[in-house]
């Protein structure tokens, strides 16, 4: 019974966030991810790196993002003892950093582009499952 209850409420859902993203398109311009903005308002998400992006690119995802959030990028700086540091690699820290300015400017879709780089998610990176 509960696996039904888990189906509906997934089903229900989907159709809520296809009902908001139909909604308010006639509300915003061509520009804006009305669908994507509304949904990542209700839920929370997180940017993170494209695996298949190029170390440079990651690189330079870091830079750009820990010049306009500055002290959130603190956690990955070298030598930091923090437990963002680990694993010292260019996809997690360049996912940490893109993901820094990501909730900094207001969880916007195009906020996670990064070159399409950045991916959004709905589970927090953060956490590991065993």
């Amino acid at each position: 019974m509960a696996q039904k209850q888990k189906s509906v409420s997934l089903a229900s859902f989907s159709l809520f966030l296809l009902f908001l993203s139909d909604t308010h398109l006639s509300d915003v311009s061509s520009n804006d991810f009305a669908g994507e903005t509304l949904a990542a308002e209700i839920l929370q998400t997180w940017c993170v790196a494209k695996p298949s992006s190029s170390d440079s690119l990651l690189r330079d995802n870091i830079d750009f993002a820990c010049d306009h959030v500055q002290d959130e990028c603190n956690p990955i700086k070298l030598g930091n003892s923090n437990p963002c540091y680990n694993p010292n690699t260019p996809i997690h820290h360049a996912s940490f950093a893109m993901n820094a300015y990501y909730q900094k400017k207001e969880r916007h879709q195009w906020n996670c582009n990064f070159e399409n780089s950045g991916l959004i998610s709905i589970t927090n990176p953060s956490i590991s499952f065993s």
